[in-house]
């Protein structure tokens, strides 16, 4: 009489077991989410800053002493995101463009906003960097 109820200890056993596999499975499968979600929409921020670059370089094409702002000095990447006034398009709500051409300074930046993500690409003398 020694085993009495040692068969309930074992389904207790596996049951948390199996509980903690699934929530392991669980919440990797939700990390891979959000990472993919996030991949997802840095390319789309990218793709959105390239046309930046190509509707300011029109701009530049068509006019060739176009610009959005005056000389900046300092931080660029936090003055392009939070300060820097630019040419900004915003076709739907969870995206936009921000292009940036300063006075007298032969480079174009394209900005990329796409969810919370942002990507910035500089154009100068004829070559691309992403910041």
């Amino acid at each position: 009489m020694k085993n009495k109820g040692i068969a309930l200890t074992y389904v207790i056993l596996v049951i948390s077991l199996l509980l903690s596999l699934g929530i392991g499975l669980a919440s990797i499968i939700f990390s891979t989410t959000s990472s993919l979600h996030a991949q997802k929409e840095e390319l789309y921020a990218f793709y959105l800053a390239e046309g930046a670059l190509e509707t300011g370089k029109t701009e530049l094409d068509k006019n060739p002493a176009w610009y959005t702002d005056l000389p900046h000095h300092g931080n660029i990447i936090q003055w392009l995101k939070t300060e820097a006034k630019g040419l900004q398009i915003t076709p739907k709500e969870e995206y936009n463009i921000k292009i940036v051409k300063e006075y007298n300074i032969p480079i174009i930046y394209g900005m990329g906003f796409y969810g919370k993500s942002c990507v910035i690409i500089k154009f100068q003398d004829g070559n691309y960097e992403e910041l």
